[in-house]
């Protein structure tokens, strides 16, 4: 009798795991703006009325599906007056990411990187606060509007 051995043999199986960031971001009061107030020309270091030494003003967290190690950044355009024409330059605004005594940094137009957070890590916040001051100058009165940019990229 003839005995037939059976055929074997392997292969390799790949998957490719795409890149992938999430995170959430929850402003002070939730899902409102930031606001300062009402200023008098020349007012120096506002805080934003909804943060305190507990409280930040914007919470931005790196959630724990993401998968590669991301920079954090943060940046804004000018505050806008209602008549389209008046300005006060974002870099009127500072911030820190630690607490309400920290360092500031000088809130600017182009993005700037705040902090590096590591995939490893697991869901991670950026807590952030901000202060604003007015020029000591004409300032027109009346409401002005920035934008925040708030960013997680791959590191």
């Amino acid at each position: 009798n003839l005995a037939i051995a059976p055929s074997t043999g392997t292969t390799s199986a790949d998957v490719s795991v795409n890149t992938f960031i999430s995170t959430t971001l929850t402003p002070c009061p939730a899902g409102g703006s930031l606001g300062f107030g009402s200023l008098n020309p020349g007012t120096v270091n506002k805080s934003a009325t909804c943060q305190s030494s507990v409280n930040p003003a914007v919470n931005l967290t790196v959630d724990d599906v993401t998968n590669v190690d991301v920079n954090v950044s943060v940046n804004a355009t000018d505050y806008l007056h209602t008549d389209l024409a008046t300005t006060i330059a974002v870099t009127n605004t500072v911030f820190n990411i630690t607490s309400s005594t920290g360092t500031t940094y000088q809130l600017k137009n182009n993005p700037q990187n705040v902090t590096k957070i590591l995939a490893a890590a697991g869901a991670d916040s950026v807590y952030f606060r901000f202060w604003i001051s007015t020029p000591n100058t004409f300032l027109k009165a009346g409401t002005y509007t920035s934008t925040y940019r708030f960013s997680a990229a791959q590191a």
